[in-house]
């Protein structure tokens, strides 16, 4: 988040149907590989092939289905912005801008909100 690099080379392939544990010591970076595999925090930086830091095959980064993957992260802290539920579930792509324009951004945060029954919360 911060702009400066934290890995170089880094490479892994999890296959169909394995798993992957990432450890170590507080503080190295865990989180932050899992938010940027989620496409919460943005990768930057180039590698041999172009600019392109994060690269699932036949995926955009972000876009895995909830029911074919499953990324869990304990934080050490919470990370949820001030302001309203609205607010807190488009983060951080609200306040950093958002290549899906504002419009489809709400809507489908909307959606989403609607579908768990808690769409009259949004401005809370």
């Amino acid at each position: 988040p911060a702009g400066r690099c934290l890995a170089r080379g880094l490479e892994f392939t999890v296959r169909g149907g394995e798993g992957l544990v990432v450890s170590g010591p507080n503080a190295c970076g865990k989180t932050l590989l899992g938010s940027v595999l989620l496409g919460l925090w943005p990768a930057r930086g180039s590698h041999q092939g172009g600019p392109a830091l994060v690269r699932m095959p036949g995926l955009e980064v972000g876009a895995v289905r909830p029911d074919l993957k499953l990324i869990m992260a304990a934080p050490q802290r919470l990370y949820l912005p001030m302001g309203t539920l609205g607010d807190q579930v488009c983060y951080p792509s609200r306040y950093e801008g958002n290549a899906e324009g504002p419009g489809e951004q709400e809507a489908a945060m909307e959606r989403a909100l609607a579908a768990a029954g808690i769409a009259y919360l949004v401005t809370r």
